[in-house]
């Protein structure tokens, strides 16, 4: 019996766990017909070669 109701890392990588407001989010946008709406997301690790700065949008539309 484990003391304390922690998913473990096997639980987690198989996906038999999950956290609430995963599910809370899915049902939310079901519920108000946005669960069919397309994004799209970019994430990147580092700078092009050659650029030493870049420009940060879109945290206000997140």
């Amino acid at each position: 019996m484990r003391k304390l109701y922690i998913a473990s890392e096997d639980e987690i990588l198989s996906g038999e766990v999950t956290d609430i407001y995963f599910i809370r989010t899915k049902e939310i946008l079901k519920k108000y017909d946005l669960d069919k709406v397309k994004v799209r997301v970019e994430v990147h690790a580092s700078l092009p070669k050659g650029y030493e700065w870049g420009v940060f949008t879109g945290l206000e539309e997140a």
